[in-house]
């Protein structure tokens, strides 16, 4: 088993996308810790995977791995998807089976967002009353209903929808089509990211607690009650062989799934990196899998689908 690693700037981690960058250092030192190759490669984001499309791309592919199906990946959610293109294997981000429609079903109450209403974004203006009505409240909350996010998911009043509707389109990812999510505010004290290995949950970290504000935490998880029902939850769908189960406890004190998310492009917290390699050794160790060969890999890489 060898890990592809996005190579990027590595600090401050107040945010989803810094945990990812404070992530993969941490990631570094367990794959030495057990003597695991890696290697770090960077990515240009809207530059069209600028270092893979050199003239060297045979031989620079070739050189870092031989057997692309003993290969993880783990980096942004933007270089996940080019890899994707690319035909590499050990991209754990099988993006439809984290859309909310298919997970709530099947978590039912579970879901924190269980009461919600579904329709395409450039639905909500036109069905704003209808929407405040059906919650008997001045106030909505608005996710996309994609794991990948067009928009941040955030509370909408009546009073701010136009605003927040352009905010969410700000970037041109919500399209008329795109589907959301829309639900009751509820009120979390506590929020874990677990991460899972089919239906067995492997480690774990609190990220936050409503008691210490908007501050990222990095702590293991100590919460027996959260552990134990996030493995609950695993045994309920296990999209991946490896994925993301995000757990939050209400004001009330209730444990609800707060939302799933793909590995390979996931901020990991405070969880046991050496757990999560040695569980992705035992998946890779076992995985069987039918491929071409290397040099028959490299003639049909496409990119934007044109041969490169």
């Amino acid at each position: 088993m060898r890990w592809l690693i996005e190579k990027g700037t590595y600090g401050n981690y107040e945010s989803e996308v810094g945990m990812f960058e404070h992530s993969i250092p941490l990631i570094i030192e367990a794959l030495e810790s057990r003597g695991i190759e890696y290697k770090l490669m960077p990515y240009v984001p809207f530059d069209e995977l600028v270092i893979l499309k050199e003239e060297k791309i045979k031989n620079k592919a070739l050189s870092l791995f031989p057997r692309r199906h003993d290969v993880v990946f783990y980096g942004s959610l933007g270089f996940a998807t080019k890899i994707r293109e690319l035909g590499w294997t050990g991209v754990y981000s099988d993006y439809e089976k984290y859309d909310c429609a298919v997970y709530f079903p099947i978590f039912k109450e579970n879901a924190l967002n269980y009461d919600y209403l579904m329709m395409p974004f450039g639905e909500i203006r036109n069905k704003q009353e209808g929407i405040f009505s059906y919650f008997k409240d001045e106030k909505v909350f608005i996710r996309p209903n994609s794991v990948l996010k067009e928009f941040v998911g955030q509370v909408v009043s009546r009073f701010n929808l136009d605003a927040a509707l352009e905010t969410m389109a700000f970037y041109d990812q919500s399209k008329p089509e795109t589907m959301v999510t829309i639900s009751s505010c509820k009120t979390v004290e506590k929020e874990w990211r677990f991460v899972a290995c089919k239906d067995e949950i492997v480690t774990g970290s609190l990220y936050r607690d409503v008691k210490q504000g908007d501050k990222v935490l990095t702590l293991p998880c100590s919460d027996e009650k959260a552990l134990e029902y996030a493995q609950k939850m695993a045994k309920l769908y296990s999209p991946e062989d490896i994925w993301i189960l995000d757990i939050c406890q209400t004001e009330d004190g209730d444990y609800k799934v707060l939302e799933m998310g793909c590995f390979s492009f996931a901020g990991l917290y405070g969880c046991d990196m050496v757990k999560i390699v040695d569980a992705m050794s035992g998946v890779i160790g076992k995985k069987t899998m039918d491929y071409i060969s290397d040099e028959e890999w490299v003639q049909n890489i496409k990119i934007g689908g044109k041969n490169e």
